[in-house]
C-alpha cells in the first residue's frame, strides 16, 4: 500500500469521526514526516520504530511535550485506526513539560504599577484591576454598561445572575445598595 494512500485512508476516518480540520492537518503531517524519518513506509515500522521516533524529536529535535504527544497520538492513529495494527507498547524518551511559573502581581505591585499610568490607561486599568475584568471585555465596555458612582459594570453582574434584561440586574443593585452591605474594590484596601 502505497503512502499517498495511507494518507487518503486516514483523512477519509478523520473525517467520518468528526476530527477538527486543524488536527486533520497536523495527523497528516506527522504521518508524512514519520514516513519521511522512517525511510519506508508506515507498516514496516512499529512500537520499536515509533520509540525511535518519537525519543528522536526529543532529544535531537528539542520538541516540547505538547508537540511530542501530538506525533504520538497521530503515531497511534495510524497504526491503531489506518493499518490496524497494535503498535505494543511505547516507550520513548518524553520530552520535558516547562515549568509555567504564573505571572501574578502582588497587591502593592498592581498599585504601584496602576499609580505610575495617567489618564485614560490608569482609569482603564483601575476599572480592570477592580472589577476584574480582561482587556478586551474593558475595551468594549460602554458609558451605559458601567454604574459610575460605584465602578460595577452592570453588564458583567447581569451575565453573572443570569438575568435577561439590565433593568432586573438594576432591581437587585438597588436593593443590595440600601441593604447596608458594601461591595470592596481591592483599589480601596
Amino acid at each position: 500500500m502505497k503512502l499517498n494512500v495511507v494518507l487518503q485512508q486516514a483523512r477519509d476516518l478523520q473525517r467520518a469521526k468528526h476530527l477538527a480540520y486543524s488536527t486533520e492537518k497536523a495527523y497528516l503531517g506527522w504521518i508524512e514526516r514519520y514516513a519521511a524519518w522512517l525511510k519506508s513506509h508506515p507498516d514496516q515500522g512499529g512500537a520499536a520504530s515509533v520509540e525511535a521516533f518519537l525519543t528522536h524529536l526529543a532529544v535531537e529535535e528539542h520538541v516540547s511535550a505538547s508537540t511530542q504527544n501530538q506525533a504520538f497520538s497521530a503515531l497511534l492513529f495510524l497504526y491503531r485506526d489506518v493499518l490496524k495494527q497494535d503498535p505494543g507498547a511505547i516507550h520513548a524518551v518524553r520530552a520535558k513539560r516547562g515549568v509555567r511559573v504564573p505571572i501574578a502581581l502582588t497587591h502593592a505591585e498592581a498599585l504601584r504599577l496602576i499609580n505610575a499610568l495617567r489618564g485614560d490607561y490608569q482609569l482603564l486599568a483601575q476599572l480592570m484591576y477592580g472589577s476584574g475584568l480582561r482587556v478586551m471585555e474593558a475595551l468594549r465596555l460602554r458609558a451605559k454598561d458601567v454604574n459610575v458612582e460605584k465602578k460595577v459594570p452592570i453588564h458583567e453582574v447581569k451575565e453573572l445572575m443570569g438575568h435577561a434584561s439590565i433593568e432586573t440586574t438594576m432591581i437587585y443593585l438597588h436593593a443590595v445598595e440600601h441593604s447596608g452591605h458594601t461591595i470592596v474594590s481591592p483599589l480601596d484596601t
